[in-house]
């Protein structure tokens, strides 16, 4: 009887391991290779008399990506405002923090080429930007969840969806809490990855794994008992 059990409980401990296995990650180069030589990837606007910005994706948002682990390859990745509006309106997430509200959906591309989408293509939606520094260049990391709409690596992402962390970079030293009215700040992407998203462990694993580990447990006690 515990062989079964020692074989279902590797068939469990099996199925939690592959379930939450990490296939790897794409790693977004600086846009064009260039910085700020190259003409500036993101915009943010004041509006609402500096309380509040808008936040745009150049023509210049494009660059070298490389794939590691299940998700190796390389490429140039592009992300597009594709009509989408993303503004800031005031909400704080913390420090620092903006939260960002999102109508439409920007796209992200990942091919061979330019705007070629045959690695992997899907609808951005911004959900943060958080600034950090006080003197010199600005960092900002801009969290953004993927929803995957195809591409020879969209089955890598077993939830469909993925992650990713935009780091883009400022030469001006204004805040983004100081930003006036009209005033429009570019920005440069610095880095970025994107990561398949985390997958839950089946609840139901769970409760299997911790019956099967109890019935071994009171085995053992009424084994030690009869002896």
């Amino acid at each position: 009887m515990n062989r079964f059990l020692l074989a279902v409980l590797a068939l469990w401990v099996g199925c939690f391991a592959a379930t939450n296995a990490f296939a790897g990650d794409i790693v977004l180069n600086q846009n064009n290779g260039f910085g700020t030589n190259a003409g500036f990837a993101v915009d943010f606007t004041g509006t609402d008399g500096g309380n509040a910005f808008n936040l745009n994706f150049t023509n210049s948002a494009f660059g070298q990506a490389v794939g590691f682990g299940d998700l190796a390859g390389h490429g140039v990745y592009t992300i597009s405002q594709n009509s989408a509006s993303v503004t800031y309106t005031g909400v704080s997430c913390g420090t620092g923090c903006y939260t960002l509200n999102q109508t439409g959906n920007l796209l992200f591309d990942y091919g061979t080429a330019k705007g070629n989408g045959a690695y992997l293509f899907g609808w951005l939606q911004l959900l943060n930007v958080t600034q950090t520094g006080t003197t010199g260049n600005f960092n900002d990391t801009l969290m953004v969840n993927l929803i995957i709409n195809g591409g020879s690596l969209a089955g890598k992402f077993i939830t469909g969806n993925g992650v990713v962390a935009l780091t883009i970079a400022f030469k001006s030293t204004t805040s983004l809490a100081n930003l006036l009215n009209g005033q429009t700040l570019g920005a440069w992407i610095n880095s970025g990855t994107v990561t398949p998203e985390t997958v839950p462990e089946p609840s139901s694993l769970l409760v299997l794994g911790a019956g099967l580990l109890g019935f071994m447990g009171l085995t053992q006690i009424k084994r030690l008992s009869v002896g």
